[in-house]
């Protein structure tokens, strides 16, 4: 889905530019009283400038270093593991702080994985309503989402709404602290640990090279680990 996504959104950038220099190209000539053959290098050198221009912009988009140069929200971009212990069991999350390149906007989403019951999420939530604090380190949000009722087929579902409130211990946002509000009836309240999701973190807890998780499987490999050393 995230793959298809970056496609989408990349597609829909090169159409707008091409929409966009179809509609200066032929302006700009007129003001330029530039016709016949001239014309149409003209409008082609037009629509080469104008997709150089959004391609850059994408790009600098999805290029994370240079992204921070210009916007310091970007230094919380990447994936994360959060523990919590509720009576007696672990729970593990794993969420991602991503930025949408084509709708300018920042968005978190997670599931949360039952230590005793691994083999699907328990829940999962997501936001698209992120409040940086880039000199505290911290970030919050209001999330939604849904509880381990409606992922259990054939029971009613549990829709989540709640506050959460992380806040990073370094500069790095390698460590932090995470608070977890639920605003329903039972007014759930969570206390989290936080890490971020590294390749040597990932190596040291299940032993595989990889950048980032990708799929439910080394999501699942993950939370067991952290599991087993509580």
């Amino acid at each position: 889905m995230i793959g298809l996504r970056g496609q989408l959104s990349s597609g829909v950038v090169f159409l707008f530019a091409a929409i966009g220099a179809a509609f200066l190209a032929p302006i700009a000539s007129e003001t330029f009283s530039i016709q016949g053959s001239d014309s149409v290098v003209f409008w082609l050198l037009v629509v080469a400038i104008y997709t150089l221009i959004l391609a850059a912009a994408l790009t600098l988009g999805k290029i994370q270093l240079l992204r921070t140069l210009f916007d310091p929200r970007a230094a919380f971009v990447g994936q994360y593991v959060d523990t919590s212990e509720r009576s007696g069991t672990i729970f593990v999350g794993i969420f991602s702080i991503t930025f949408d390149v084509l709708e300018q906007f920042y968005t978190v989403e997670g599931i949360t994985i039952d230590a005793n019951a691994p083999e699907r999420p328990s829940g999962s939530w997501s936001s698209t309503t992120l409040f940086f604090d880039v000199a505290g380190h911290a970030v919050r949000y209001i999330y939604t989402g849904i509880g381990e009722d409606s992922l259990e087929p054939g029971t009613p579902s549990s829709r989540l709404e709640g506050f959460a409130a992380v806040d990073f211990l370094d500069k790095s946002y390698l460590h932090g602290k995470g608070r977890f509000q639920d605003l329903d009836e039972h007014g759930l309240f969570i206390e989290t640990t936080i890490e971020r999701i590294t390749p040597a973190l990932v190596r040291r807890r299940t032993g595989k090279r990889l950048s980032k998780l990708t799929n439910y499987n080394e999501m699942k490999a993950l939370a067991v680990s952290y599991a087993k050393s509580r």
